[in-house]
């Protein structure tokens, strides 16, 4: 797999090209940034090697969804929130890399 790395001339710290995707870790990297999946095949491509990151790298991105109080009278809220519940919507929440807690 070739990715290609870049960072700012001023830091201090350097890519190291042995460390792999753990350079990525380093407490001094503060962004990465990937080309636009849709647009160019590397950024695809880039985008693909991401996702084999190990996820004991990095914390959990939390989320969640609620029915807010402007929606709690809303059918489709209600059902959209139901939806997310299912068999099917988890499905696809796992195709697209969304782990469900105690899964």
């Amino acid at each position: 797999m070739r990715l290609r790395a870049w960072q700012s001339c001023d830091k201090h710290e350097r890519l190291k090209p042995d460390l792999g995707f753990e350079n990525f870790t380093q407490p001094w990297v503060k962004k990465i940034a990937i080309a636009h999946s849709g647009h160019a095949p590397y950024g695809e491509k880039a985008k693909q090697a991401m996702e084999f990151i190990d996820a004991s790298l990095h914390e959990p991105l939390l989320q969640a969804y609620a029915i807010t109080k402007h929606g709690k009278d809303s059918k489709l809220a209600k059902d959209f929130y139901d939806f997310m519940q299912t068999e099917d919507s988890i499905k696809v929440m796992a195709k697209y890399g969304f782990i469900l807690p105690n899964k």
